[in-house]
């Protein structure tokens, strides 16, 4: 039999007394980032392939495209 001492956690950094303090980021900051990158990554894709932003994108609301559709409309109830 082996004369070995079970060991003990440090008071002050709860790992044994030859093992080094951890340190680093907590798991839920690296989800959460990871979870980040993945939502932008996406919508950039959607964007770029032409999905668009909706109603949102360049020149939605503006007076020139509001005013084009609204002649388009009225040319087809005159036709």
């Amino acid at each position: 039999m082996t004369d070995q001492q079970p060991r003990r956690a440090d008071d002050a950094t709860g790992t044994a007394p030859d093992q080094p303090p951890i340190t680093g980021m907590p798991r839920w900051v690296k989800v959460f980032g990871i979870l980040a990158i993945a939502v932008l990554v996406t919508i950039a894709i959607v964007h770029l392939a032409g999905g668009g932003m909706g109603n949102h994108g360049h020149g939605a609301g503006d007076a020139a495209s509001s005013g084009a559709v609204a002649e388009q409309q009225q040319s087809a109830q005159r036709s």
